[in-house]
């Protein structure tokens, strides 16, 4: 699952990954905290995955006014970047390269 979800996520739209969004983001940010080797290879790929995913759902861009994709997403992803800052240490590295962006 850790090596399928970059590829199952890549370029999805806000329609497409909103509903599931709060959930995976969670899932994300617990696994960063597995030593098991077998999973702990590839949480680099994911995070870089979930970070760039985050970053464009939550960037407007040029587009004015702000599409409300983006606002819903903004919307959901900062409290929750936020809050994880604070309870999973080992994510906050992750979670403010996405928040400063």
């Amino acid at each position: 699952a850790v090596k399928a979800a970059p590829v199952l996520t890549r370029h999805k739209e806000w329609r497409e990954v909103g509903i599931f969004m709060e959930d995976y983001t969670k899932a994300v940010i617990l696994v960063l905290d597995d030593m098991e080797k077998q999973v702990a290879v590839h949480t680099e790929a994911l995070a870089r995955s979930f970070r760039g995913m985050a970053i464009r759902l939550c960037d407007p861009g040029s587009k004015r006014p702000v599409p409300q994709s983006v606002r819903d997403a903004t919307k959901m992803l900062v409290p929750m970047l936020l809050q994880y800052i604070e309870t999973y240490k080992h994510a906050q590295g992750l979670c403010l390269s996405i928040l400063k962006e």
